[in-house]
């Protein structure tokens, strides 16, 4: 389980790429490497503020005489909606950076399409120009390199 790494240089560590498993949705949210959840700063940063969240909390229930007096909730909402508006922006760049690599992955593989179609028209009257001249040697030769493009 988990994931595979896959270099795309020999010994390059810049160019290595996560494979997660994605059959699972649990495996894919306990996953450590590769995910912001499960760094120290974020770990951390959490456990921090929900201390602080939890002794307020304590504070408050036992009237404890320097817990704050909270007499409005206008601050929480506009805390909320500053945090709402974060998230929406933050999941609309997600969004968009998604739909613009699959943009341009249709691109690329519209763009191999028009070269392979290119080659094969010029194996292809290559090959019947050497079957004219009666080179079967080279047109077999050209036969077997289209055949091995078709394959792949």
């Amino acid at each position: 389980r988990g994931h595979q790494r896959i270099a795309w240089g020999a010994g390059d560590a810049r160019g290595l790429m996560l494979l997660y498993y994605n059959k699972s949705f649990f495996w894919l949210l306990v996953e450590r490497r590769g995910s912001v959840f499960y760094r120290c700063d974020s770990l951390l940063g959490g456990i921090l503020v929900a201390g602080l969240g939890v002794l307020v909390q304590w504070w408050l229930d036992s009237d404890f005489e320097i817990s704050p007096k909270i007499f409005h909730h206008y601050g929480f909402q506009a805390l909320g909606a500053g945090v709402t508006f974060s998230i929406v922006f933050r999941t609309q760049l997600a969004w968009n950076r998604y739909w613009e690599a699959v943009t341009q992955l249709h691109f690329m593989y519209s763009k191999w399409a028009d070269a392979f179609s290119q080659f094969q028209a010029f194996a292809e009257v290559t090959r019947k120009a050497a079957m004219d001249k009666g080179d079967q040697a080279k047109a077999d030769r050209i036969l077997r390199k289209q055949k091995r493009l078709k394959v792949n």
